[in-house]
C-alpha cells in the first residue's frame, strides 16, 4: 500500500540551540514556519530523564492536530538513549521517553491506537561521538510517520 506523505510542515527539524553552545538541544527553543506549525521531529532529555519538556509541548500538539484530522496516519514513536549506561538500562529508559511522548500525543487528540513505540536503546545514535555534544543529541525521542495500513 501507498504511504501517505508527511505534510511539508512536519518534515524538517528546525531545532535552534540557545545561546553560543550548540551541545544544548534540550534548551533549543522551536521555530515556527510560515502555517504557524511547529516542526519538530525531535523531543530531547535532560541525561537519566524521561519527563517531556514543557519547550516541546507545541510541537507534539501540532503532531496530535494532524493525526486527529488524518485518522489513517500513523506515528512510531523512536526512543533512544545515550551510551552511557547499560544496555539493559538505556532500553528501559529510551522506551519510558517514546512512551511519555506517545501519552502526550495522546492527550492533544491523536487517536490512542495511532501512536505506537519502539525502544531502541543507544542502538541508533544521531551522533557517534563519545562527549557531551554527541549525549545530548542521542537523548531523544524521534516521531516517525508510518504508512497507511
Amino acid at each position: 500500500m501507498v504511504g501517505q506523505p508527511v505534510p511539508p510542515e512536519l518534515q524538517q527539524d528546525m531545532r535552534v540551540a540557545s545561546g553560543n553552545n550548540p551541545a544544548t538541544p534540550v534548551d533549543a527553543p522551536m521555530q515556527l514556519d510560515s502555517t504557524g506549525l511547529r516542526t519538530q521531529r525531535s523531543v530531547y532529555f535532560e541525561y537519566n530523564n524521561a519527563d517531556v519538556k514543557a519547550d516541546f509541548d507545541p510541537a507534539l500538539k501540532s503532531h496530535a492536530r494532524y493525526l486527529a484530522t488524518n485518522p489513517k496516519s500513523r506515528v512510531r514513536i523512536e526512543g533512544n538513549a545515550d551510551e552511557r549506561g547499560s544496555a539493559s538500562f538505556n532500553n528501559i529508559l529510551a522506551l519510558k521517553r517514546a512512551t511519555n511522548v506517545r501519552q502526550a500525543i495522546i492527550s492533544h487528540g491523536a487517536n490512542e491506537k495511532q501512536v505506537v513505540v519502539k525502544s531502541l536503546g543507544e542502538a541508533k545514535p544521531k551522533l557517534k561521538g563519545h562527549d557531551e555534544e554527541s549525549w545530548a543529541e542521542n537523548r531523544r525521542a524521534d516521531v516517525v510517520y508510518e504508512r497507511e495500513e
